[in-house]
C-alpha cells in the first residue's frame, strides 16, 4: 500500500487524517491515537435511508467479531456527512501478486503461499463468513503469512464464489511469473475449468509442494485404472484364486483320507454294546504296562 501523501485525496475524514487514496473511495489514514487504518466507503446500496440495512449491519458485526489471525480487523463503521465508511486495520505488507514476482521467488514458495491462501479462506468459511471480494488488492503477504482484508459488507453466502476468485487470482500470479505451463499453472487451469472446491484444491497444492506434481485422486473405477494399476489388480486376483484352489485341495484330501482302525476293545464294544456301568468298571480295571 502507498504511504506518501496524495494531493488529490481529502486531507481529513472525520477524526482521521488522510495520507493517501488507495482506490476509489478507499483511503490510508491515521486515526485517533496515531493508529494507521484504512477507510473504505460503504456502497450506497447497503443503506436503508440514512442507516445501514439491518442485514448489512449484522454481517459487519459478525466480521468485526471474527477471531481469525489471517483476516484484518474491522474496527468500526462511521459516518461523516454523506460518507459512510468502514475502518479497517492497515496492513503494512506486500500484495500477493507483487510478492510473487519479486526477489526471485522459487516456485515452491509460491505454491506454499497459494496453499496458505486456500487454507485461510477455508477457515473463514468455517466461521460462517464468505469473503465476497477476494482480489489482488486485498490479499497480502505479511511476515510470511497471508492476510486478507476488505471483506465485502454485501450478503455473500456461497463459498464457491470465493473459490472461483481464489483460482482467478492465483492464475494471474502464475501468469505474471510466466509459469502457466508449470505444474502449478496446469493445476490452476484444471481447477478453473472444473470449478473444484477449495478443499480439493488445498489437497492438490499440498501434494504439489511435496512431489512437484499434483496429488491426484485415487480412481476406484476399473475402467479408469492405469496399466500399472491393472497389473497390480490382476496379481492380487491371481493370488486369491491360488489360495482358494489350495484350500479346496486340502478339503478334498481331508475328506478322502482313510479312517484308522478302531482298537480291539472299542471295536468289541461297538459290536457288543454294554451298559454304561459295565464300561466304567472295565475302564477302571484296565492296566497299562510300559515296556
Amino acid at each position: 500500500m502507498p504511504k506518501m501523501p496524495d494531493p488529490d485525496a481529502p486531507q481529513e475524514i472525520g477524526d482521521y487524517r488522510v495520507l493517501a487514496q488507495l482506490a476509489d473511495g478507499t483511503y490510508h489514514a491515521i486515526g485517533p491515537g496515531g493508529r494507521a487504518v484504512v477507510l473504505k466507503q460503504v456502497d450506497p446500496t447497503c443503506l436503508l435511508g440514512d442507516q445501514l440495512h439491518s442485514q448489512i449491519r449484522d454481517r459487519l458485526n459478525a466480521i468485526r467479531g471474527l477471531a481469525h489471525p489471517q483476516v484484518a480487523n474491522l474496527y468500526t463503521v462511521e459516518r461523516e456527512g454523506e460518507f459512510v465508511f468502514t475502518v479497517w486495520e492497515y496492513i503494512d505488507a506486500q500484495r500477493l501478486d507483487d510478492w510473487a514476482v519479486r526477489d526471485g521467488r522459487e516456485p515452491r514458495h509460491v505454491i506454499a503461499m497459494a496453499r496458505e491462501l486456500v487454507l485461510a479462506v477455508q477457515a473463514l468459511h468455517a466461521l460462517g463468513i464468505v469473503h465476497g471480494r477476494i482480489g489482488a488488492g486485498n490479499v497480502f503477504v505479511n511476515d510470511g503469512r497471508i492476510r486478507l482484508t476488505d471483506l465485502s459488507p454485501l450478503l455473500y453466502t456461497d463459498p464457491r464464489e470465493d473459490a472461483v476468485a481464489v483460482v482467478s487470482l492465483l492464475l494471474k500470479v502464475v501468469e505474471a511469473r510466466q509459469e502457466l505451463d508449470s505444474p502449478l499453472g496446469r493445476l490452476l487451469q484444471e481447477a478453473q475449468h472444473q470449478q473444484i472446491p477449495l478443499a480439493e484444491l488445498g489437497s492438490a497444492l499440498a501434494g504439489l509442494s511435496e512431489t512437484g506434481a499434483p496429488r491426484r485422486r485415487v480412481r476406484t473405477d476399473a475402467a479408469e485404472l492405469t496399466p500399472r494399476g491393472r497389473s497390480i489388480t490382476a496379481a492380487i486376483l491371481v493370488a486369491l484364486v491360488g489360495i482358494l484352489i489350495a484350500w479346496a485341495i486340502w478339503q478334498f484330501t481331508t475328506a478322502t483320507r482313510p479312517t484308522p482302525p478302531m482298537p480291539p476293545d472299542l471295536e468289541q464294544s461297538a459290536v457288543a454294546p454294554t451298559t454304561v456301568d459295565a464300561l466304567l468298571v472295565a475302564r477302571a480295571s484296565r492296566t497299562y504296562t510300559v515296556a
